[in-house]
């Protein structure tokens, strides 16, 4: 499908043992439709990706230019979500590649990613290579699976 997993994750009847997501959640308009897919689709799950963090990025803090004064309230499958607009400030027009087909996509809220999952059977998840202080904001890589 090259590269439209988002295409495929609908599409798609199989199941995996482990799915890894390493640096495409934050690149996507929807991230918690997508998160909800790919944690339905596996029994493991690896995620690397930036989330956003108001107080890893407070009010004067650069990193925090690419985003949109304040947030997006999205209600998914009966819970709450809070998402914040970003921009690529139109580097997709560039003739590089810059990470999504679409100038605007949302990042979430850390202990939003783990909850969902978590609503998905993940029991077991753990955190490393945490970096509070990367240059496009706050990232960490999950390690989830199911153990039930």
């Amino acid at each position: 499908l090259l590269g439209d997993f988002e295409k495929f994750l609908e599409e798609t009847d199989r199941h995996f043992d482990i799915i890894v997501a390493s640096g495409v959640l934050y690149h996507m308009q929807n991230p918690v439709e997508v998160l909800d897919m790919i944690c339905r689709k596996c029994d493991a799950l690896i995620i690397w990706t930036h989330y956003y963090d108001p107080v890893l990025m407070p009010e004067d803090d650069p990193r925090r230019g690419p985003f949109s004064k304040g947030s997006t309230a999205l209600e998914y499958d009966g819970h709450s979500y809070t998402l914040f607009r970003r921009s690529y400030e139109h580097a997709w027009q560039a003739n590089s590649y810059c990470g999504g087909p679409d100038d605007t996509h949302y990042w979430m809220l850390r202990p939003e990613i783990e909850a969902l999952c978590q609503r998905n059977g993940f029991d077991d998840i753990r955190v490393e290579f945490e970096n509070a202080e990367g240059i496009n904001g706050p990232s960490c890589m999950f390690f989830m699976r199911k153990t039930a």
